[in-house]
């Protein structure tokens, strides 16, 4: 029997601890309860699939297209816009007809995130278009067709900044000293699944703390699109040069850390930073303070699906 039950033991083990991505904690051996769902997922509002039925047709046949957006990440995000590229579209012979014959929309479609622990999948949208072939094509010709999403998507860092007094961190043993010591105060941290993770660094120790201190955070683009912040127009049109790359820090004051909030540009569309203060009472032994910080943005998405158009018969 006990063979039997091993191997199941061992799964568990397996999913308990991979249900704590993205968590760190220090805090004596006591793991630290911070609930960020999706930790570790890199997408957020995805294209999970951009296909023709077909990949040739010949000349002045219709073959179908299917786009489908998913929320795969741990937020509830809305997808804002769609639109196809690539192909010439129209009614001339040497154009592709497209029905419905708009290949692009503004929609504003709420979709809710997966909840893993119950297996209900994200939200989801699917849009299909019929496509018929140019007639006047007198050599077999490949086409690459474009596609791209844009959506309102947020990601959320939870942390724990732990505040000890001098003759506590005397008192504990020599490694878990150590490594509060390293942790730099911040004894758990994790975010929400999506493209953009944050994560921070004390950056100083809480021991005996006086005063107002500086917590940096490092935001990375980490999804295979990029984001832009353009309230005005969260589509693909507000995908402008002065619109690019910026994330929105929201103004937080929780748990003795505040944020004054506001748009950060990441360099290179991959990185960025930003800080926030912590004021902490002087502590009489160990004392902890939950914090949570919200950045929202929008991010758009590409993808591509191939198809070769035959000579007519």
């Amino acid at each position: 029997m006990m063979k039997r039950l091993l191997p199941l033991l061992l799964l568990i083990m397996v999913i308990g601890i991979s249900g704590c991505a993205g968590i760190q904690s220090l805090q004596g051996g006591r793991k630290a309860e911070l609930a960020c769902p999706g930790a570790g997922v890199t997408d957020g509002i995805a294209i999970t699939d951009f296909s023709f039925d077909f990949n040739q047709i010949y000349g002045s046949e219709q073959v179908g297209l299917t786009l489908t957006a998913e929320n795969v990440g741990g937020s509830t995000g809305a997808l804002t816009s769609y639109q196809l590229f690539g192909m010439d579209f129209g009614s001339g012979s040497l154009q592709w007809g497209i029905t419905p014959s708009s290949s692009n929309s503004n929609v504003n479609l709420k979709l809710d995130a997966p909840n893993t622990d119950l297996g209900i999948p994200g939200g989801m949208d699917t849009r299909t278009w019929t496509l018929k072939a140019p007639s006047g094509l007198t050599v077999e010709t490949p086409f690459t067709l474009h596609g791209r999403i844009t959506s309102n998507y947020s990601t959320s860092f939870s942390g724990i900044l732990t505040v000890v007094s001098s003759s506590y961190l005397r008192s504990l043993p020599v490694e878990e000293r150590k490594a509060l010591i390293q942790s730099g105060g911040l004894s758990a941290q994790c975010y929400t699944g999506g493209p953009i993770k944050i994560e921070a660094a004390a950056g100083t120790h809480f021991v005996d703390p006086s005063g107002t201190k500086n917590i940096r955070f490092k935001v990375t683009n980490v999804g295979v699109g990029a984001p832009f912040y353009n309230t005005s127009a969260p589509n693909y049109l507000g995908i402008t040069p002065e619109s690019m790359y910026k994330i929105y820090v929201v103004p937080t004051t929780s748990g003795q850390v505040t944020c004054t909030g506001g748009d950060i540009t990441l360099s290179r569309g991959q990185t960025g930073s930003f800080t926030c203060t912590f004021t902490s009472p002087t502590p009489t032994l160990k004392t902890d303070y939950p914090f949570q910080i919200s950045i929202v943005y929008q991010y758009w998405q590409d993808t591509t699906a191939s198809i070769k158009v035959l000579r007519p018969l």
